[in-house]
């Protein structure tokens, strides 16, 4: 992918162009987020990205292995040049530096065991899978968090199918949800990359 590519296409037949990405710019190398957005600023075309990986996880309860696992996930993300969870804040300067006007717009990801047990695990496993491709030697621990996570769903989804009062916490906590953070202009990767 290179700007000139971008260019030819943006102006091909005199018409006005509107680019859209959506679970991308994580992937792309830090030269291909420059290609895009001095494609965009060239052209002065309005620019929609989101859903990329933002390098943040939050799990309820925490775990001590939480922030291992998330940073090895993270460095998965940036192997081989990629942008990864910087992807964003790459393109929100490339764009700002070239004179755009630039909204971002947080969109967090409220997931519990309700909404559905096995996506939950699902996302958590491909995310440790990442994170054993980039290191294996963390293949027992991410094995024995991952299990523990597994039995912690398990047991939610039993309280919420049980209609069980969980212990009472102040509004607007998520005390007993998994947060990720996303972003109109951060993305996110689809599985083991």
């Amino acid at each position: 992918m290179s700007r000139r590519s971008i260019d030819s296409w943006l102006t091909s037949d005199g018409h006005r162009r509107l680019v859209t990405c959506s679970a991308l710019l994580d992937v792309l190398t830090t030269a291909e987020i420059d290609a895009v957005c001095g494609a965009v600023i060239n052209n002065q075309v309005p620019v929609l990205f989101s859903l990329t990986v933002t390098g943040a996880l939050s799990l309820t309860p925490a775990d001590p292995r939480d922030q291992l696992l998330l940073d090895a996930f993270n460095d998965h993300q940036r192997r081989a040049g990629r942008a990864g969870p910087d992807a964003a804040s790459l393109a929100v300067s490339a764009l700002l530096a070239g004179g755009m006007t630039v909204r971002m717009q947080d969109t967090p990801w409220l997931l519990t065991a309700s909404d559905g047990q096995s996506f939950v695990a699902r996302m958590l496993q491909e995310r440790l899978e990442a994170a054993v491709a980039h290191e294996p030697a963390l293949a027992r621990t991410a094995a024995a968090w991952f299990e523990l996570r597994r039995v912690q769903l398990g047991a939610r989804s039993a309280a919420d199918r049980a209609g069980a009062q969980r212990h009472p916490r102040p509004a607007g906590r998520t005390v007993d949800r998994y947060a990720t953070r996303r972003s109109r202009t951060r993305c996110r990767c689809r599985g083991p990359c």
